[in-house]
């Protein structure tokens, strides 16, 4: 229901308190936890593809806190990702505790329809959605684009993950499957001019100046794409793929001690990487 920036701590940390957490109510010995420290454990086992860890902390967890709508709705997501649908179906439609204006019920009802393969049900609820909710709308247009892959309608996919970035050009996911949707339906140069308009408004936004990068390049103008990629590694020097895209862009333009450059910087940061040490080679 959320990414992992919705943490406060780091992923070890998180996996030790989760580990432990998930020992004790194996063995029943759960003591007193705050609400926000289990919900961000329950989210960990769930972006971890352990649905049925998440399912027995959710129990737990409403033992300490009852009818909190947070655990109420992350025990509905467990049950989807177990399959368990009509269990989560009924939550969701019969337990009055639940916040019936968060996202998050919109998205895991229509998850449930996805499962089922009933597709038009599951933008239904969505649509609806973008229609009452004030808050998470950058998720909504994502969850729809995830329907329309489904069918494989691209031009609403491309529609839908626009969408979510107007609404929260911090929405990585987003562009990530933007750039995976423009390499397949090859819209390189309506990409770089959508990421241009994102720029005009918020002219430090790397996912922005990366993407275009991939796409002139895919364009073949490998200077622009050279460009993006150094105002990516000037707005966040730790961008690591970004020197490895600069070193490959400029191999290819023969143009081998910039390359060099930008692979020895790249090796700073993947450390023994074995594709950055055969190019520097």
């Amino acid at each position: 229901m959320s990414d992992n920036e919705y943490y406060e701590f780091d992923y070890d940390a998180l996996k030790t308190k989760a580990d432990q957490l998930y020992s004790d109510v194996c063995k029943g010995t759960l003591s007193y936890l705050e609400e926000e420290e289990l919900e961000a454990i329950i989210e960990f086992w769930l972006e971890e593809d352990e649905a049925n860890k998440a399912y027995e902390i959710a129990e737990a967890a409403l033992i300490l806190h009852p009818n909190h709508p947070v655990f109420l709705l992350q025990k509905a997501d467990s049950l989807v990702e177990l399959n368990r649908l009509e269990e989560a179906k009924d939550l969701l439609d019969n337990n009055v505790f639940i916040d019936r204006i968060d996202a998050n019920y919109f998205i895991l009802q229509s998850e449930i329809f996805i499962k089922l393969n009933k597709f038009e049900e599951a933008k239904s609820i969505l649509l609806d959605a973008i229609e009452i909710c004030e808050e998470e709308m950058d998720n909504l247009y994502l969850q729809l684009a995830d329907v329309y892959e489904l069918e494989e309608d691209y031009t609403n996919v491309l529609h839908y993950l626009k969408k979510s970035i107007e609404e929260n050009v911090e929405n990585e996911e987003a562009f990530n499957r933007l750039w995976f949707c423009v390499e397949l339906t090859e819209t390189h140069r309506e990409s770089v001019e959508f990421h241009h308009l994102i720029l005009e408004e918020h002219p430090y936004c790397i996912n922005a100046w990366y993407n275009i990068s991939h796409a002139y390049s895919n364009l073949g103008e490998k200077d622009k794409a050279i460009e993006a990629l150094e105002y990516v590694i000037a707005i966040d020097e730790n961008f690591d793929i970004a020197y490895l895209d600069c070193a490959e862009l400029y191999f290819e333009k023969e143009l081998y001690e910039k390359a060099l450059d930008y692979y020895l910087e790249a090796e700073k940061i993947f450390k023994q990487h074995k594709d950055t040490y055969c190019n520097i080679g």
